[in-house]
This record gives structure tokens, sequence and C-alpha cells, in this order.
């Protein structure tokens, strides 16, 4: 398994505004990458399939911060868009469909089932911090309208839609390393995404907003690796009841 990391990039107002949460902070997007050979239509098998499959983690600087949401609204002042999408080995274009298993879902797989469909674990699908393995069923919501072309073709554009989580549960959506999406794709082909998230920072009261995230799965060359994964203006922090 490969493990690589994104940089992050905040300005001078962000340290600002998130000093008085213990210096809290979101320091980017990591993913891991892994090949698999699956069969396809399993259990039974129909045939053997190479896929790669990338996990994504959005990290943070304190054990106590939580990842409570990811979510796309170009409407918003200012808007961040919402893309995931498989792309080629070069990212010149399209990558084919996401790999998905009969028994999976929008959410965490059910591990109980990965005797009977050993694929399932690599399922492509959306979490806030449910990985394949975990016990009980993962809590992750999803908005209205949540589009299922998110896990075939992968979503563009100004995509308006969210996943979350607003229960602070640690190990699972509270942490440094949280996860944020599974992805496979044919073997050798690649996944990229902008989005926002919201977080609350250790011993805070209320979000944070963070805009235009971004990650790309194909890596260049080092000099270039600054360039990714960069956080666009993180906004001010919603008041919860």
């Amino acid at each position: 398994m490969k493990v690589k990391t994104l940089s992050a990039l905040a300005g001078v107002a962000t340290a600002m505004i998130l000093s008085s949460a213990a210096n809290a902070a979101f320091t980017g997007i990591s993913f891991t990458s892994a090949p698999h050979a699956v069969l396809v239509g399993d259990p039974g098998g129909g045939g053997a399939q190479l896929i790669t499959t990338y996990q994504i983690f959005a990290n943070f600087d304190n054990a106590g911060d939580t990842l409570t949401s990811v979510y796309g609204n170009p409407a918003a002042t200012p808007g961040t868009p919402l893309s995931i999408e498989p792309r080629n080995a070069l990212d010149t274009g399209p990558g084919g469909s996401f790999f998905n298993n009969s028994f999976g879902g929008n959410s965490g797989p059910n591990a109980a089932l990965f005797g009977v469909s050993p694929s399932l674990a690599w399922d492509t699908y959306v979490s806030i911090g449910f990985e394949p393995g975990d016990a009980g069923s993962d809590p992750t919501q999803f908005s209205p309208g949540f589009p299922a072309a998110l896990f075939t073709t992968g979503v563009t554009g100004n995509t308006n839609m969210s996943w979350f989580n607003p229960v602070i549960t640690a190990g699972l959506n509270q942490g440094t390393h949280i996860l944020i999406g599974q992805f496979s794709v044919a073997a050798g082909n690649n996944v990229r995404g902008t989005f926002g998230l919201t977080f609350r920072p250790s011993g805070a009261t209320a979000d944070t907003f963070v805009q235009n995230v971004t990650f790309n799965t194909l890596i260049p060359a080092p000099g270039a690796l600054a360039l990714l994964g960069l956080a666009g203006v993180v906004g001010s922090r919603r008041r919860r009841a």
C-alpha cells in the first residue's frame, strides 16, 4: 500500500481565526493507494478485474478536532463546487467508471458480508470516518437528492450535495486522520476532486468552513507537489443550537 500526503496552504487570516481554538487547524488531504484483483459479480465470480483502490483522508493537527461534513455549495458566497471523478492514468481525460459491488451502498460497507462477497471491501463509497472492517453500521448521512452518479461515473462542476455526521465520536469522525471516501478505479487510473468541508476545532462549539479543498491521486514531480491539496479561505464558524 502506498501512502501520499498533499500539502494544505492556509493564510494569515486562517491562523488568526483558528488561534482561539487551541491552534487547531485543517492541515491537508492525504491518500493511500492499493492494487486488488476482484471477481466481477462475486460470489461465484465472472472473471478477474484489476483495480486500484484510493482512500482519501482529511487531516487535522489536534486529536480533538472533529470533521462534521464534506460538501459542495456553488450558490454560497464564496461558493465551492464539488467534483469527484475517475481519471485516466495521465489525467488527460475520463477514467471510466468507479468499481461498485452489488452489496454496497452510499456509505461504508457491512464487514459481515465480506466473506460472501470479498470485493465489497473495495467498494466505492463516501463517509465521515467509517473504514472497511469497522464494526457496526456507518452513521454518515446524506443531503436530499444525493446523486447516485457519484458512485459510477463521478460528479463534476457545480454539484450541490453533502455527506455529514454532526455527532462527535472519538476514533470515527474525531481525530487527526479521518476517511472521507474510498474510490476504486481500473488499475492504473486516478481520482481527483474538489470540495468544501466543515470541522469542529478541539474545544470549540461551532464549525469552521474550509472552501475549495483539492486532491489528485496522480502525483507530479516533487517540485510541483506544493500546488496540490490547496485549501481556500477558511470561512466563518456556524453556531449550532
